[in-house]
């Protein structure tokens, strides 16, 4: 694990980056924080990134949140996945599925979000992937299914009630889109 801070003053990582030669486990109720500008990325090379129940990994303002598993990218319920001012999110699940709890939420201000996982792309009730202003969203499941819970959302142009109007969002499956 390493973190860097902008000043001394600060108790908030500029940077935070987790590297595991097997998985990554965030525990429940926990927080990946970084106060103001910076970019964080969590890199599971044998295993899992997983945020359990009510975890949350959120950037204060500009930034960008990276989440590479070489199996799973798991978000429990009740996580929060959060940029908030300009900044991409990128989940990717090299070699298996990325799912989430009921709820969860994935958003930023602007920027982009990709989710791209080599079997499924699950999302459970509630989930809402969101873009406040303006970017794309992208999901692909190379050989398996996009599958949307119940009253989830993929939305853009939220924070100005012109959702779909910012950007585009790609849904890409290998089998179905459901």
């Amino acid at each position: 694990i390493s973190a860097s801070s902008s000043s001394a003053s600060s108790s908030l990582p500029k940077s935070l980056s987790m590297t595991a030669g097997t998985s990554i486990e965030i525990g429940t109720d926990s927080d990946l924080l970084i106060g103001y500008n910076g970019n964080m990325t969590l890199t599971a090379k044998g295993g899992d990134v997983d945020l359990l129940d009510y975890a949350s990994a959120i950037i204060g303002n500009d930034g960008n949140i990276t989440m590479t598993a070489s199996v799973n990218v798991d978000l429990g319920a009740g996580t929060l996945t959060k940029v908030g001012n300009a900044g991409n999110v990128s989940l990717t699940a090299t070699n298996g599925d990325i799912t989430t709890g009921n709820p969860t939420r994935v958003t930023t201000a602007t920027g982009d979000i990709t989710f791209t996982a080599a079997q499924d792309i699950l999302l459970s009730q509630f989930t809402t992937v969101d873009i406040q202003n303006a970017g794309n969203i992208a999901m692909t499941a190379t050989a398996g299914q996009i599958s949307t819970g119940q009253y989830s959302a993929i939305k853009i142009g939220a924070a100005t009630g012109t959702a779909g109007n910012n950007g585009d969002i790609d849904l890409t499956a290998g089998t179905d889109i459901v």
